[in-house]
């Protein structure tokens, strides 16, 4: 968990770091949405791929069966001993019902804005008329806005468009995506720099689209002006206001060069493939070499004593907590390599987590084997272990 939770976080500031540098400028604004979705959602997904564990029980060699029971190698734990993990994820889910409560509570209350006041249909938006003074803002297909002044027609043009942007392209989607993300993962901050960029992204989408409709620069930007003293209501929602900062107001006149945003597109697909390569479990060669086939010509790795002496040790050596009762089924994998050294070892299958641990460190610890080869050179060879397990009081 915590190997999976500094690959994903490192991820996160990778792919941030990459559109700080060198797309946030551009005006290549429906492209880096997309790309701040997909690698928020890319960040959590390549540290769980294991491609050695799908490749590895198609091609590894097949043992025999291991059948462990009894009460022999079990080791006590102390009555005081710390439960860490308790405590980790006692913490952790306190910290997640908080956020999700939070979450609940600003959706609720959008909701219950929708409900209570008067709704006008626009095509497929719909106005939601409220009673007080507020900046206007969207979720999803809804555009809050005061009610006297819009039915008095005094919310300028250029807002009402500015909106129905948001509500067009379906903004809040990506806002409550980063929000479910920040429920889950709400320990890591990263997140909050992810969704003030994607909002940011959001005005510029709306912006853009604004002046390509009303074509008047400075008009525009002194309404932004007008409405810069008010907040938005909720932190689920799309507002008219959000950052008015330089940035918004330099991108409305920002051009970029072509050969620019082309080279820059193209940097994503060796971002993404060095980025999989590096955080996935295990790379793309490490696992085509652990696939060595003997062939006519090969002669298998060796256990010192014969196969059977491995099973003893196996059998022998493992140590299995107190606390682990029951029976289940664990399949490890490991490869042989040159030197007769285990490498790559792992479970690909397995009943409880707990029976993994104490097969993994015992074959850390396995003597070295006598390495297989293929014409007389030494290769790396992989196998699967099936092994059943039976732990009694």
């Amino acid at each position: 968990m915590i190997l999976f939770l500094l690959k994903s976080s490192t991820l996160l500031v990778v792919f941030f770091m990459f559109y700080k540098l060198l797309l946030q400028t551009e005006k290549t604004f429906f492209f880096n949405r997309l790309y701040l979705i997909l690698t928020m959602i890319a960040s959590v997904i390549i540290p769980t791929i294991n491609f050695s564990a799908f490749s590895l029980s198609s091609k590894a060699i097949l043992l025999q069966k291991l059948i462990i029971s009894g009460t022999e190698n079990i080791v006590e734990i102390p009555a005081d001993h710390f439960n860490f993990r308790l405590v980790f994820w006692g913490f952790y889910f306190f910290g997640l019902s908080y956020f999700a409560v939070k979450f609940i509570v600003n959706l609720y209350s959008i909701l219950k804005i929708i409900h209570k006041n008067q709704k006008l249909k626009s095509g497929k938006q719909t106005f939601v008329l409220v009673e007080n003074q507020l900046i206007p803002y969207t979720f999803m297909s809804y555009i809050f806005i005061e009610k006297s002044d819009f039915l008095q027609k005094k919310i300028p043009a250029e807002i009402i468009s500015h909106e129905k942007t948001h509500a067009r392209q379906w903004h809040s989607f990506d806002v409550l995506i980063v929000e479910l993300f920040k429920i889950v993962f709400w320990f890591n901050p990263i997140f909050n720099f992810f969704k003030k960029a994607i909002q940011l992204n959001h005005e510029f989408l709306a912006d853009q689209k604004t002046l390509d409709e009303h074509q008047n620069i400075v008009l525009y930007q002194n309404i932004l002006l007008q409405y810069s003293q008010f907040v938005s209501p909720s932190k689920l929602a799309s507002s008219f206001n959000f950052s008015i900062t330089k940035k918004r107001f330099v991108m409305m006149t920002t051009t970029s060069k072509s050969n620019n945003l082309i080279f820059k597109k193209l940097l994503v697909m060796p971002l993404f493939l060095l980025t999989f390569m590096c955080f996935s479990n295990q790379s793309f060669s490490q696992s085509e070499t652990a696939r060595t086939s003997l062939g006519a010509n090969g002669v298998q790795p060796q256990y010192p004593g014969g196969i059977a002496k491995f099973y003893q040790y196996v059998m022998k050596n493992v140590v299995m907590p107190k606390n682990v009762i029951g029976s289940g089924k664990v399949q490890m994998t490991f490869v042989v390599e040159k030197d007769g050294s285990l490498s790559d070892i792992k479970s690909v299958k397995a009943t409880s987590g707990a029976f993994v641990n104490p097969f993994i460190n015992l074959l850390k610890k396995s003597p070295k084997w006598i390495p297989g080869k293929v014409n007389g050179k030494a290769v790396r060879v992989a196998y699967r272990l099936p092994i059943s397990i039976v732990v009694q009081n």
